[in-house]
């Protein structure tokens, strides 16, 4: 993968200076070897590189530098079988550098080396690594199972016109899907890029419309440079764009952002660099976002060579100080290729972030960075690396590029999302007629996120997708409401038709009282929890300290009463008869000092640690106590006499989900076993 963001230039009439020190160099391997390493020919230099090793097979460095200079390379294979060289060996310390571990990972996984994998974990855990290396490398190997899950949300197809040489960077123009290709230009010059020997980048435009696979991609030369351009970002209805070139930079050339505008007559005007550029920085990968106007960009500092994403605002006609996207995009490593959609969700590549290998796509809500990336898994990412999405307007699919053939090159790749079209119906169990009032809520049971939330109709359509697992929940007055899981294992768009049937609430009409010493009490607060709807109900007593409301008459029901210094609580057993003509239930609450009941706690964790985290919630106040894990044990539990509380759990994946609700009349002691299926299992006494 050509990755074109810090470049040096070798052109073959190019002269050398100093031919008695470029002669020493030639004979010396290794030392040219350095020399054009550091100069990042790695290409040139792994062939130096493997020649002083066959001529000194002590040399472990040349070892170590010849499998770094293959995958920088993008040869992959290759480094493989140098990085063997070093596994096992006396020498084999530097693998394990902060310096060196992660490129060897990299080629571990993207060979599907999985003994390995496994035994690097281990001889690492006994290296004495630096504590935020160590978290970021463990977060690395993390099981890679999940980037699967969602593998029939759509389809990956290579484009026909990919070629030999490299194709990347699809940016939409018009009707027209430009990209960008190292593809040799007819020249008396061969233009060679030193850091892979490999052509510079020009820009190419083939229809969106053609159906012909004959069909082939032109040079795009409305914009055109002498080495390098590209890639592009249009805004303004296509009227302006802003393009990556190559700028000279002392003895190197280095990449920089310029600004175009299209004239009258349809050519493109130079307007000239962006004012933020600095000559000791490349600058490329350029995304303008039209609702925020914020143009979304990589730069790379010649230190490490690594690249971070940034972003400039254009305020009144002038670009703001570019700002780094923070730590919940740029990681230790490489972040490149910006995208991002109207609703603002950003679409990048990263080599830092937890993927399947090499350089992966991940995508992150930018109103919410305080969220972790998301890695889009398979099948847009694969072993090798995947770059550059970008998404097209319908939502529908895009392109994005990789160089998952292992061929060493790029190609284009085009994803459709498939869709599940599920249309509900939703009726009255008893009379089978429809309901068109109430709400339809569906959560996405991976990342707890609301997908939808709209209100019933006659035709309620839900657009969804395959493979993943979904909570529907149906809420209508006066009926129970009701939530089930779905998951659609269809591969292709399909239109699923449900009926669902809702049970009606049988209501009871309560009249109450509230006293206190006897004396009705105004202004008092009444909480009402239903147990079977888990939901909690505030009404105030009227002046004459009497109030009304509904409750459901065959569930219990929990009165909290409280006015400013006490508080106290009563329990409502549903009365199964009632007088003939009579739905009307009376109540007397006297408020009292609330009694407290306090129980043994105790919780046996006999995996001695796990993901789950778990809540004891008070039903009524919905107050929550994180019970595990907890900084100090606990062994005592303080709980409101004769009510109601519920345990919650939650994984890494998984919505907070109440798995065991006790009522704490008789409640003496609560035990809680963590068993080696990661199951809770709850002993009540």
């Amino acid at each position: 993968m050509k990755r074109f963001v810090f470049i040096s230039i070798l052109l073959l009439f190019s002269t050398v200076t100093n031919a008695q020190s470029m002669y020493e160099l030639l004979v010396n391997s290794f030392r040219h070897a350095e020399y054009l390493y550091k100069k990042h020919s790695y290409a040139k230099a792994a062939i130096f590189y493997e020649r002083s090793y066959w001529k000194d097979t002590t040399n472990k460095l040349a070892v170590l530098r010849a499998a770094q200079s293959h995958k920088r390379t993008q040869h992959i294979i290759e480094s493989r079988l140098w990085y063997r060289k070093l596994e096992g060996g006396k020498n084999d310390q530097m693998l394990y550098s902060a310096d060196n571990v992660y490129d060897y990972f990299d080629v571990l996984k993207m060979t599907r080396d999985t003994a390995m994998i496994h035994f690097l974990r281990k001889k690492v855990i006994k290296r004495e690594l630096d504590d935020a290396t160590m978290k970021v490398f463990f977060a690395t190997i993390m099981p890679q199972k999940d980037f699967y899950s969602d593998s029939s949300t759509c389809s990956v197809t290579p484009l026909w016109f990919n070629s030999k040489y490299d194709e990347i960077c699809p940016a939409v123009y018009n009707k027209q899907l430009i990209f960008i290709s190292n593809r040799p230009r007819p020249s008396l010059v061969n233009r060679i890029n030193e850091r892979d020997s490999a052509g510079f980048f020009d820009l190419y435009a083939i229809s969106l419309d053609t159906k012909s696979k004959e069909s082939q991609p032109e040079r795009w030369t409305e914009i055109k440079n002498i080495l390098h351009e590209g890639p592009i970002t249009f805004y303004d209805n296509f009227t302006k764009a802003i393009v990556s070139r190559d700028v000279k930079a002392g003895d190197w050339r280095r990449l920089a952002l310029f600004q175009y505008i299209k004239n009258k007559n349809g050519s493109w005007d130079l307007q000239g660099k962006l004012p933020f550029c600095e000559k000791e920085i490349s600058y490329s990968h350029p995304f303008f976002h039209e609702p925020t106007k914020t143009l979304y960009f990589v730069r790379q500092m010649e230190e490490d060579g690594n690249t971070d994403i940034y972003k400039s605002v254009k305020v009144n006609d002038e670009w703001t100080t570019p700002v780094s996207l923070g730590t919940s995009v740029n990681s230790f490593r490489s972040e490149m290729f910006p995208f991002v959609t109207k609703d603002n969700r950003l679409y990048f590549s990263s080599n830092g972030l937890n993927g399947l290998g090499g350089y992966d796509l991940f995508s992150i809500q930018l109103d919410s960075l305080h969220t972790d990336a998301e890695n889009l898994g398979y099948p847009i990412n694969s072993l090798s690396d995947d770059l550059s999405l970008i998404i097209l307007a319908n939502g529908r699919g895009g392109y994005f590029a990789s160089n998952r053939n292992h061929d060493n090159k790029d190609d284009l790749y085009r994803f459709l999302i498939h869709q599940i079209r599920y249309n509900l119906s939703i009726k009255d169990k008893l009379k089978s007629t429809p309901i068109k009032t109430g709400t339809i809520k569906v959560t996405d049971y991976k990342t707890d996120q609301v997908i939808i939330n709209k209100n019933i109709t006659t035709k309620n359509e839900l657009v969804l997708k395959p493979g993943r697992k979904y909570i529907v929940e149906v809420t209508v007055p006066n009926f129970r409401t009701l939530s089930y899981p779905v998951m659609f294992t269809q591969k292709n768009d399909t239109t699923i038709s449900k009926s669902v049937f809702l049970e009606k609430i049988n209501k009871t009409f309560v009249k109450g009282k509230v006293l206190e010493d006897g004396n009705l009490l105004a202004d008092a607060k009444i909480k009402i929890l239903d147990i079977s709807a888990d939901s909690v109900e505030t009404v105030i007593s009227k002046s004459n300290g009497t109030f009304v409301c509904e409750i459901n008459r065959d569930t219990t029901t929990y009165f909290f009463i409280s006015n400013k210094t006490d508080s106290c609580i009563y329990k409502y057993v549903p009365v199964k008869k009632f007088k003939r003509g009579s739905g009307v239930a009376f109540v007397d609450l006297e408020l009292k000092p609330m009694k407290l009941r306090v129980i043994d706690f105790q919780l046996i964790d006999s995996l001695g640690s796990t993901s789950d985290s778990v809540w004891i919630r008070n039903d009524i106040d919905r107050q929550k106590l994180l019970v595990y894990p907890s900084q100090l044990p606990i062994s005592k539990l303080t709980v409101w006499d004769k009510s109601h509380y519920s345990l919650l759990t939650k994984g890494l994946n998984t919505e907070i989900e109440v798995f065991k609700t006790i009522a704490t009349d008789k409640l003496k002691s609560l035990s809680m076993i963590l068993s080696p299926n990661k199951k809770f299992f709850v002993k009540v006494e």
